[in-house]
């Protein structure tokens, strides 16, 4: 029996687990920018790992890359030259460039631009030379010269990704402005790249890729921009600045004997617009960069790495499946309210360390449904234990106690009386559970719930409240909520009394008792003045009362109903606020315990 309890609980753990995760994914498809801030904020915190952590091994920088631009590469600018003259100073730059051997030099233009004759790159070319434009829709042929092409988002538009093949058609793939850079760089000349399992084969080269309908894309790890390199200009002149400041062109052109020459030898240099306009400008996580910025922060991250794959697919859905289910497990274990929020912080410090270990691993999975996911979790948690405590002190407190201790205006630790008119009803035990006492009934306790739920929900229904369970009666009170009035006290207990007395036929159908009457239920209503407060300690078992010579009175009275074998029996004071509610008939006056004068009785007129 327990292990199959056991079995329940842990299904239902897992049942919630999973319908939270499925919200928390749900959500993330209509706020998608979530993820992808995310997403940044994880990359620019693991790029500055190596500076927060320099004393950490050369192991461990290596995973996460140099953070400025690789020293073989160098970005000249134009800067609000005329079209005329940014044209010619373009391809002055890359005749001293390929007259130097460097490695390459790419001109990232505005709009399609054909070479001269001079600089076209031939089959056994060394030095090579592009002019190619940047798209983000691979809409503009450029001949012989490899496409560079952005991968913005759809969501907020900002470039994450860059192409480094394209798919051509029959299987055959174009390769990009990036890709051939690297190339290069290997010295693999005209290799041609293959794609299988998620990865892109360049001669023994490995790179993770994401695939879509347009090509295979590389995650662009953004450039850090408080990290500065040392930019060695010559022998005897060294220079500290970021290297993604580019170099100014004009300048670059008048200093040939600077910038150009043997130190060119092997690099690859990027050029393109640095205007004070915004043309040719692209919102990367870092910030805004210019179009051949970011095709030098393409190489760079080809060079130097860190190489970062993006799960996705039956992978991504298992890693859903197995965490949502661990965390259900734990978070849904019992523990104490401050416990969850604990729980709650020691989850947010672990998911932010577990995306940075993936990203050391070269990985990255979505981290941000976590989030959702653990605090959607938590609120259900918290919010179950809150009605359930708001439930336990209706119950014994009233739904007025409950409303005010909600709303912050009240607390069940205050010690003060309150003395108000109310009317209080006692509800006798019926013969089938007394019956059950003298037996030792294996069932008592499961029929005597069932009636203590019958008389709780009427109650309720009724705004009164269950002050006391006795073992042969009940204690009920209407008009005695803390901090609040009900004009209406003495009807509401009446007519409770009749739902009481009424419930007979659906306790003799829920026990199926044997006993003559079993199921009748008698009942006393009594109205005065009575002390309303709590009772108990502080620190250990509390509840709400109501006391005084009313509520003496109403339990005599239930006594007596059971000697003249009534259903009801309302006291004088009762009747006088209930005349035209039902058609009541006087009974002689009894003389009850505590009293020195006979009390007014009451029995209600059964229809004909």
């Amino acid at each position: 029996m327990r292990a199959s309890s056991s079995l329940k609980d842990l299904a239902a753990r897992l049942a919630q687990g999973w319908c939270f995760a499925g919200l928390s994914l749900l959500l993330l498809l209509f706020f998608p920018r979530i993820e992808l801030e995310a997403y940044d904020n994880l990359i620019l915190s693991y790029r500055r790992l190596p500076r927060l952590f320099y004393w950490l091994n050369e192991n461990f920088r290596r995973y996460s890359g140099y953070n400025g631009l690789h020293r073989s590469i160098t970005l000249m600018g134009d800067q609000d030259l005329r079209s005329e003259d940014s044209t010619q100073a373009h391809l002055e730059a890359m005749r001293h460039f390929r007259r130097d051997l460097a490695a390459a030099s790419s001109w990232i233009t505005d709009s399609e631009f054909k070479l001269p004759v001079d600089l076209r790159n031939e089959t056994l070319e060394q030095s090579l030379v592009f002019a190619v434009p940047a798209q983000t829709h691979w809409n503009v042929k450029t001949g012989n010269q490899p496409p560079f092409v952005l991968k913005a988002s759809d969501a907020d538009g900002v470039v994450r990704e860059l192409y480094l093949a394209l798919k051509s058609g029959q299987g055959s793939l174009t390769p990009c402005l990036p890709l051939a850079l690297y190339s290069q760089f290997l010295d693999l000349g005209g290799s041609s790249p293959q794609v299988k399992d998620g990865w892109l084969q360049l001669g023994d080269h490995q790179i993770p890729v994401n695939e879509d309908d347009t090509g295979y894309s590389f995650p662009l790890i953004p450039y850090e921009s408080s990290v500065r390199a040392h930019l060695q200009m010559d022998e005897t002149v060294t220079t500290v600045s970021d290297s993604m400041v580019p170099v100014r062109l004009v300048d670059a052109l008048k200093l040939p004997n600077l910038y150009f020459g043997e130190r060119v030898h092997r690099r690859f240099y990027f050029l393109g617009n640095y205007s004070m306009t915004a043309v040719g400008e692209r919102a990367t996580p870092t910030g805004s960069f210019r179009d051949f910025q970011v095709a030098a922060m393409g190489l760079d991250n080809l060079i130097q790495g860190p190489y970062l794959r993006w799960v996705s697919g039956w992978r991504c859905w298992l890693y859903y499946l197995v965490v949502s289910s661990l965390l259900a497990l734990w978070l849904l274990s019992p523990t104490s309210l401050p416990g969850r929020f604990v729980r709650l912080a020691q989850l947010t410090v672990a998911w932010y360390l577990f995306g940075l270990a993936l990203c050391a691993c070269g990985y990255y999975l979505p981290i941000t449904w976590l989030a959702f996911y653990s605090l959607l979790l938590t609120a259900w948690i918290v919010t179950r234990i809150w009605l359930a405590t708001m439930g336990h002190l209706r119950r014994y407190g009233g739904t007025a106690a409950a409303r005010m201790l909600a709303l912050g205006q009240s607390h069940l630790d205050h010690s003060e009386a309150e003395e108000r008119i109310a009317t209080i009803v006692f509800v006798g035990l019926p013969a089938h559970l007394r019956q059950q006492e003298l037996d030792d009934d294996i069932h008592l306790l499961e029929h005597r719930q069932i009636f203590s739920q019958v008389v709780a929900e009427i109650t309720h229904r009724f705004e009164g409240i269950v002050h006391d369970f006795q073992a042969d009666y009940l204690m009920l009170g209407f008009g005695t909520h803390p901090g609040e009035t009900d004009p209406q006290h003495a009807r509401r207990g009446f007519w409770a009394a009749q739902q009481l007395i009424a419930a007979r036929e659906k306790l003799q159908v829920a026990w199926q008792s044997k006993v003559e009457n079993g199921a009748r239920v008698q009942v006393s209503v009594n109205t005065g003045l009575v002390a309303v407060g709590w009772v108990g300690t502080s620190k250990f078992k509390r509840a709400s009362a109501a006391i005084g010579d009313t509520t003496n009175v109403a339990a005599r009275l239930l006594g007596t109903a059971k000697k003249l074998d009534l259903d009801l029996v309302i006291s004088q004071s009762a009747y006088e606020l209930l005349q035209g509610q039902a058609e009541f008939a006087a009974l002689p006056p009894v003389m009850l315990k505590g009293k020195t004068e006979a009390v007014g009785i009451y029995k209600l007129v059964e229809s004909p």
